[in-house]
């Protein structure tokens, strides 16, 4: 009986002390982002051509989140063309667009930001004024691409 009694005042202590521990674990949370690296939205690009009064607009323009850092982020524009005489639509990067969240909403702004386009730097067109915002469902963005403004309107691929 007095084993008996011993074992059961072992395992009660033993409970007690590991009930009592504390956790060990520090590291913090990480806020889950409402939006992903390579998230997508499809829509249109309208930008205004130098000394004309109309606009040139372009429809299934991708715009593709490829990188999210801790006060930047970069997108890509897919097969975007600026004007009806640009011979070719390209693949526009644009890199260290800063931005702030609040709930599941992004609000992007840059200034003076060389995109990359046909493997280099394209700096000729260099991306000022560059304000908007997306979610989990859309995405609005306005800047100049060189003097050109430009528009684009979205909806996220899901």
């Amino acid at each position: 009986m007095k084993k008996l009694t011993t074992l059961f005042t072992l395992l009660l202590t033993v409970a007690t002390l590991t009930s009592c521990q504390k956790d060990t674990d520090n590291t913090p949370e990480t806020p889950e982002t409402p939006v992903e690296t390579n998230t997508s939205f499809v829509g249109s690009v309208v930008v205004s051509e130098e000394g004309a009064s109309d606009y040139f607009v372009k429809e299934d323009i991708t715009v593709v989140i490829t990188a999210i850092h801790d006060t930047t982020l970069d997108f890509v524009m897919n097969g975007v063309r600026f004007a009806e005489n640009m011979p070719m639509t390209i693949d526009m990067g644009v890199e260290g667009v800063s931005y702030s969240v609040a709930g599941d909403t992004y609000t992007l702004s840059g200034d003076n930001i060389i995109p990359t386009a046909m493997g280099g730097p394209f700096d000729r067109f260099p991306i000022g004024d560059l304000s908007g915002e997306f979610n989990t469902e859309t995405m609005t963005l306005s800047f100049l691409c060189g003097t050109y403004p430009v528009k684009f309107e979205g909806t996220i691929v899901k």
